[in-house]
């Protein structure tokens, strides 16, 4: 099960944060998901239990972007501002505290969904709303506009998450008709994604959705999944081996 660690500056109880990390530092942007979503960015160091520290701010209030460190950038994608969802993505250095800058857009304005790398190439899950299912991707060097990848393979889906390593990036905790189907693709060749599992249990019950909103860590063989909306909250973590096709297991609880 999970230990206590430290705590956020703000205690944001509805979530939506996105999160990122470089294997030494942390951070943590944006929340909740309501109107009160902060331009907030938080950092820790991830071998010394504590309490967060202010790192900067992002270009405006956001709430359910998608995080993840690759090449020399951090870079955080979509999102919820207030106007609406926003095709934004930008860019840190997680060792220079500092302000986000803009890096480029994405083909539409999203919410989470869990992006994956191979520290070349950011691959971003699908767009937002019931009907939508594409993938798209783009440099971690340059862009101008992020280009499309291919499609879930179970149809629609948002506020999923992702881990992966190497070239393999997997994608699970999505809404809609798959709330359980896990999928993975190959980072550096684009194309559709393709089963690779399900988690283990089908929390249908949530007025229709599944488990969502969740998070999600890994290391270079292994991929967690963890809380998340159902009926209520989930303290469920499940595990994969990344490697290898097949269902999620049982980790552990959250506190």
């Amino acid at each position: 099960n999970a230990t206590g660690f430290g705590g956020l500056i703000s205690n944001h109880e509805d979530g939506g944060h996105a999160a990122l990390s470089n294997g030494t530092k942390a951070l943590f942007a944006g929340g909740p998901r309501d109107a009160n979503r902060t331009d907030d960015i938080e950092v820790i160091t991830i071998s010394t239990p504590a309490t967060a520290t202010d790192f900067g701010d992002l270009l405006a209030a956001n709430s359910v972007m998608d995080g993840i460190h690759s090449g020399s950038y951090g870079f955080f994608s979509g999102g919820d501002v207030a106007v609406g969802n926003t095709d934004v993505v930008q860019t840190v250095i997680v060792d220079t505290p500092g302000n986000a800058s803009s890096f480029g857009t994405l083909q539409t304005g999203v919410l989470q969904n869990g992006n994956v790398t191979d520290n070349s190439r950011v691959v971003r899950g699908g767009n937002s709303g019931a009907s939508d299912y594409q993938i798209q991707y783009w440099s971690n060097a340059s862009m101008t506009t992020a280009q499309d990848f291919g499609d879930w393979a179970s149809g629609t889906g948002i506020a999923g998450t992702a881990v992966g390593a190497g070239d393999r990036g997997i994608f699970w905790g999505r809404t809609y008709n798959d709330y359980t189907d896990i999928e993975y693709i190959s980072i550096q060749t684009p194309g559709n994604a393709v089963a690779f599992g399900n988690l283990l249990t089908n929390q249908t019950n949530n007025n229709g959705y599944g488990t969502y909103f969740s998070g999600s860590a890994n290391n270079a063989t292994r991929g967690t999944i963890f809380g998340g909306i159902t009926t209520s909250g989930s303290n469920e973590i499940q595990y994969i081996t990344m490697d290898t096709l097949g269902d999620g297991q049982d980790f552990g609880d959250l506190q």
